[in-house]
This record gives C-alpha cells, sequence and structure tokens, in this order.
C-alpha cells in the first residue's frame, strides 16, 4: 500500500465521497469553460470577464468579480461609479466579509486565488454540513445523494466561482445544522457572518427560530433573533461611518 492509498483510506466516508465530486465536477467544469472562453466567447464582444493569468482558473472569474477583486484590494468607495460598465453604482452594495477574507488570505498570494480558496473551501465544507444535516433529519444514504446532487446541480457552478454564493451556502448550512443539535452559540455565530456576507443572510433568523420554536426554547428564540439583525446593523454602523448613510447598501 503506497503513501498516497494510505492517506485516501484514512479519510472519513463523507470526506472522500465530497472530494470525488467536487474534484470530478469542478475539472470538468474548468475544462468546458476553458473551451468556452477560447472558442465561444469571441464570437460576443459585448461579453465581458475578468481575465486571470491562467486561463482554467479565468473561467471562475464572472460577473460580480468584478467589483469583489478591486474592493479586497482598495476597500469601500462611497463615489458612484464612473465606468460605462457599472455607471452609477456603488461597491458598498456588497457586504463585507467575503472580500475582507479575500483580503486576509490574499497577503499569501493574490486576491484572485484567495477569493477561489476561501469560495471552494467553503463549499467542501458546506457540503458535510449538509450531509450531517440530511443525515439528521433522514439517513445517510439521503446525505450521500444530497452531497451528490449539490455538486451536479446545474447552476452549482456559482458555489466556485469569485462570488459570494460559496460562503453564504457554507454559513447557512452550518448554522441551521448548529440549531438542531441546540449548539446556541455557534449557530448565532455563523448566522451573525451570514447577514455580514448578503442582505439575503438575514432571512437566516426564519429557520433558526422555527428550530428553536420546535425544541421549545426561548433562549435560543432570543439569540437567533438577535444575531444575525447585529450583523447586519455591523455593517450598517460602518457605512454610517464613510458615507453618513447607514443604507448605502441599497444604492
Amino acid at each position: 500500500m503506497n503513501f498516497y492509498t494510505r492517506i485516501y483510506k484514512n479519510i472519513p466516508g463523507i470526506w472522500r465521497e465530497s472530494l470525488m465530486w467536487f474534484i470530478t465536477t469542478r475539472g470538468l467544469l474548468t475544462l468546458f469553460g476553458s473551451l468556452a472562453r477560447i472558442y465561444i466567447v469571441p464570437l460576443n464582444p459585448n461579453f465581458h470577464w475578468w481575465l486571470y493569468k491562467w486561463l482554467p482558473l479565468s473561467v471562475w472569474g464572472v460577473w460580480d468579480s468584478g467589483w469583489y477583486l478591486p474592493l479586497a484590494k482598495y476597500g469601500y468607495n462611497v463615489l458612484p461609479s464612473t465606468s460605462s460598465l457599472t455607471l452609477g453604482q456603488a461597491n458598498t452594495a456588497f457586504f463585507p466579509l467575503y472580500p475582507l477574507l479575500m483580503q486576509i488570505f490574499g497577503r499569501f498570494t493574490d486576491y484572485f486565488l484567495a477569493g477561489l480558496f476561501i469560495s471552494n473551501f467553503s463549499l467542501i465544507l458546506g457540503s458535510i454540513g449538509l450531509y450531517k444535516l440530511t443525515n439528521y433529519y433522514f439517513s445517510e444514504d439521503v446525505g450521500k445523494r444530497t452531497v451528490k446532487f449539490l455538486y451536479i446541480f446545474p447552476f452549482g457552478f456559482l458555489f466556485s466561482a469569485v462570488l459570494t454564493e460559496g460562503l453564504f451556502f457554507g454559513l447557512s448550512v452550518w448554522a441551521i445544522y448548529f440549531a438542531t443539535q441546540n449548539k446556541i452559540l455557534k449557530a448565532s455565530i455563523f448566522a451573525f457572518f451570514l447577514a455580514l456576507t448578503r442582505p439575503t443572510g438575514l432571512l437566516i433568523l426564519i429557520p433558526l427560530l422555527l428550530i428553536a420554536h420546535k425544541n421549545h426554547n426561548k433562549k435560543a428564540m432570543f439569540v437567533f433573533a438577535v444575531a444575525p439583525v447585529l450583523g447586519l446593523l455591523s455593517y450598517m454602523g460602518y457605512l454610517w461611518t464613510i458615507s453618513g448613510d447607514p443604507l448605502a447598501f441599497t444604492y
């Protein structure tokens, strides 16, 4: 038995399952995306994307990646954009957790690779949380099938791009899972950070409150109601200090 085989056999079953689907699907998506960039994208001169120095990774920089990359590098700018593509828009609409993490990890590499790492690491951890959650409510077999469908879901490629979807997914799943396990502090921490990822993160309080209500836990209901609101208020407070408008993210 060689070194790599021993490592593989020591990886827990669900981790092997998740990593297998991750490598397979992301490998195929990278291949087809690269071919599309070479042969199809040039046919549409109006298509905009954000090039990276290595094409296979460049395919994961699309749409709002063009906002997150400069946001991680330069921070927030309350003045509206003067670019023809984003005229009149401001980057305050993008919540801070993802670009902040990109800024932190970007010190060890570059911001694009940092964004890829955060998104895909969150996706893998989120898949494990999703397995635990479905295994808790249904069965191990349902959990494994759910992980498989997560990776082959047609729009699931967004979880791996330089976008907030992967991070948002991972935080959501673990917040709900910890709530089912009555781990109030952990669930509330994930809920807090979820509200700092996207404005819709505030909605996590709905499933968390339903779980706490089912468990007849009034303390958990209070904490779950407060945690994501505090996350949103934290960003609003920051916006107030730099722009004088706590609702600048709505522009």
